[in-house]
């Protein structure tokens, strides 16, 4: 996988991680079912949320983009766009902040192959939706080996954050 295309696509293959869906989408208070992995092509993005971003999101997704260049070349403009869906973006944002600081760590403790860091990320993506242990059973490895997902995923600091899926 060459994850190269936009956040939002992110996102979506985050979906496919986990995702909580609630029983009903109209319901006033949603259900709390297991988390469950879905095929990212059923997912559709709802509306946009935020008419603009706030000048300091605007600004950690500027550093985002620049730390993540090497295996993401979305333009800035389409980082901020794709997060005017998000219902809390600061959270999405940080969710993103602890995936580029584990890989930026995985990326510099040793030389890396431009494929590597390609895995890694997408990894790391996966992770950050789930747990460890679930992402190394669940996820396709290209080119890592399972000693150098785990150190990989041994960077990742922040708890899993699933994505919430609303089935209608």
């Amino acid at each position: 996988m060459n994850p190269k295309s936009s956040i939002l696509l992110y996102c979506t293959a985050l979906c496919a991680t986990t995702a909580m869906f609630t029983s009903n989408a109209n319901s006033q208070t949603p259900a709390t079912p297991p988390i469950q992995r879905i095929d990212p092509k059923t997912v559709k993005p709802g509306p946009v949320r935020h008419e603009t971003l706030t000048p300091q999101q605007t600004e950690r997704l500027r550093k985002l983009q620049i730390a993540l260049a090497e295996v993401d070349d979305t333009p800035l403009a389409k980082w901020i766009d794709d997060f005017r869906y998000d219902a809390d973006p600061d959270r999405e944002i940080a969710v993103f902040e602890a995936i580029a600081q584990a890989y930026q760590t995985f990326c510099t403790a040793r030389p890396r192959t431009l494929a590597q860091k390609q895995d890694a990320f997408a990894l790391l993506l996966d992770r950050s939706g789930t747990t460890d242990e679930d992402t190394l059973k669940n996820h396709k490895l290209k080119i890592l080996t399972l000693q150098e997902a785990k150190e990989a995923l041994s960077y990742y600091r922040k708890p899993s954050a699933p994505i919430q899926v609303i089935q209608r």
